[in-house]
């Protein structure tokens, strides 16, 4: 199974930010920045505060199986995340004890 990698850049309305793939088994998204950033499964509308959303730099999202092989929709206005597809060394790290406003 290949890998793919990059950046996408949320916008004010619910886009597209990978197309569905058969062959996709696994998403991993990471925040950039700390723009809240929503996102949506299966062809769904994306919405802020609404389904899975993140806020922080660093926060990460891993998608698998159906999840990941549909298309997968983000909303969040200036807000930058990066993906790769396939498998992922998990970092994580503990919380931050002052979040963004």
């Amino acid at each position: 199974m290949s890998t793919a990698q990059g950046t996408i850049a949320g916008t004010a309305s619910s886009a597209t930010a990978l197309a569905a793939s058969r062959y996709r088994e696994r998403v991993t998204f990471t925040m950039l920045n700390a723009i809240t950033t929503g996102f949506a499964f299966g062809g769904n509308a994306a919405a802020l505060d609404e389904g899975v959303v993140l806020h922080e730099i660093g926060d990460t999202l891993i998608v698998e199986a159906e999840l990941a092989r549909g298309p997968i929709t983000v909303i969040g206005n200036t807000a930058s995340i990066a993906y790769q597809t396939g498998a992922v060394v998990a970092v994580t790290r503990g919380p931050n004890p002052f979040p963004a406003s």
